[in-house]
């Protein structure tokens, strides 16, 4: 099935409002994390929470899909990809840019945004966007 700009317009919108709903809920818990443990830790942590939160975000909000156990099992191993991605990125930033360890991960997302919807639309939909 081929899909209109306006179907993938539409589920773009609910990705960037279901992301953003995770990445505030996900930020702030690493912000009470990064007290107690280092930040690489701490990414960690909120990272497997962020993935829990996301795929029935995605699954229900997103792509209107049933969550199942197919797309369960893919789900995060294509966040596994976007996790040394970002630990890549993460660590350049913070160990040898010195960037602040609070506000790094913000640019790690906006750095791999974009290439996690199309794969996710792969995922749930079960074809190529």
């Amino acid at each position: 099935m081929i899909y209109s700009w306006e179907e993938v317009l539409v589920s773009g919108v609910r990705f960037f409002i279901s992301g953003a709903l995770n990445t505030v809920i996900t930020y702030i818990f690493y912000l009470f994390l990064i007290i107690f443990m280092p930040y690489q830790l701490s990414y960690t942590i909120t990272f497997a929470v962020g993935i829990v939160i996301g795929y029935f975000l995605n699954a229900i909000y997103v792509f209107r899909s049933k969550p199942g156990m197919k797309t369960a099992t893919v789900y995060p191993m294509v966040y596994l990809v976007q996790y040394c991605l970002g630990m890549l990125f993460l660590y350049v930033m913070v160990d040898i840019f010195e960037a602040d360890e609070r506000f790094a991960p913000l640019v790690v997302i906006f750095l791999t945004v974009p290439i996690m919807f199309f794969i996710n639309r792969m995922v749930f939909n079960g074809r190529k966007s």
